[in-house]
C-alpha cells in the first residue's frame, strides 16, 4: 500500500515579518500520476491561470516575490513586462527589498521537501534545474502558473516529479478555504466534501494576461531567514 501524502513547509523571516508557506504534492501521491507526463496539463488540473513553460530556473524568483506581496496587480505586472529592467522595476514596485530578499532565500535555500531517494530538502531552483536537464527533445521540463482560489495569488510550479504551491502562509490558508483544498483532495483521490461556493473576486483570474512567461531574472544575493 502506498499512502497519499504531501508536505507542508512554513518559513518565517523576521526582517520582513513575512511567513511563507509551500505545499509539495508528489507525483506518486496523486490519483492519476500520468498527469505529470505533461507538466502544463498538471498545472491546469488545479485551474491555474497564466500557465506557461518555465525555461530558466531563476525565473521562479519574481513569481515567488509577487506571490509574497499577496497582490493580484503584482502578478499582472509580472506577466505583462517584457524586458529584464521592467521585470525588476515591476517587482520592486510591489515588494519591499526585505521581502524580495526573503523570496530569494525561499527559492535558493534547500528547505523544500521533494521526492527523492529518500525525500530530502531541495531548493526551488535546483528542482527546476534538475527537471530542465532531464527533459528530452521538445518536452517541457517545468511549468509556472498562478492560483487565484482566494483573494491572494499563489505561485504554482509543476515538474514531472510533482508540484509546489507557494505564497504567504495567510494567502495559502485563504486559498485552501476558498476551494484550493477541495481541488487538492480531488487530485489526490481523497474523500472530499461538496466544493465551496466561491464569492465573486472581481475577475482576478480573467484579468491575468496570457503571453510570454517570466524571464530569467537574477535574484538578490541569498540570505538567511530569521
Amino acid at each position: 500500500m502506498a499512502p497519499q501524502q504531501f508536505y507542508d513547509t512554513r518559513i518565517f523571516d523576521r526582517d520582513s515579518n513575512t511567513e511563507a508557506r509551500f505545499m509539495t504534492i508528489p507525483r506518486d501521491s496523486v490519483a492519476q500520476p500520468h498527469l505529470f507526463d505533461d507538466v502544463l496539463e498538471a498545472a491546469r488540473a488545479l485551474d491555474a491561470t497564466g500557465v506557461r513553460p518555465l525555461e530558466e530556473p531563476l525565473s521562479v524568483w519574481p513569481a515567488v516575490a509577487a506571490a509574497l506581496t499577496e497582490d493580484v496587480k503584482a502578478v499582472e505586472l509580472l506577466l505583462r513586462e517584457e524586458t529584464e529592467e521592467r521585470w525588476l522595476l515591476a517587482v520592486s514596485a510591489v515588494a519591499p527589498s526585505a521581502r524580495r530578499g526573503f523570496a530569494s532565500y525561499c527559492c535558493t535555500a534547500e528547505v523544500i521537501p521533494f521526492p527523492g531517494s529518500p525525500v530530502a530538502g531541495a531548493s526551488l531552483v535546483s528542482i527546476l534545474d534538475r527537471a530542465k536537464r532531464r527533459a528530452w527533445g521538445t518536452a517541457v521540463g517545468a511549468a509556472l502558473g498562478f492560483l487565484v482560489s482566494g483573494p491572494s495569488p499563489l505561485a504554482l510550479v509543476t515538474v514531472p516529479g510533482g508540484m509546489i504551491i507557494g505564497g504567504t502562509a495567510a494567502g495559502v490558508a485563504r486559498g485552501l478555504e476558498a476551494g484550493l483544498e477541495y481541488k487538492i483532495r480531488c487530485l489526490l483521490g481523497m474523500p472530499h466534501p461538496t466544493p465551496p461556493s466561491e464569492p465573486e473576486r472581481e475577475g482576478e483570474a480573467e484579468s491575468l494576461p496570457s503571453g510570454q512567461g517570466p524571464r530569467a531574472v537574477e535574484p538578490p544575493a541569498e540570505r538567511r531567514a530569521g
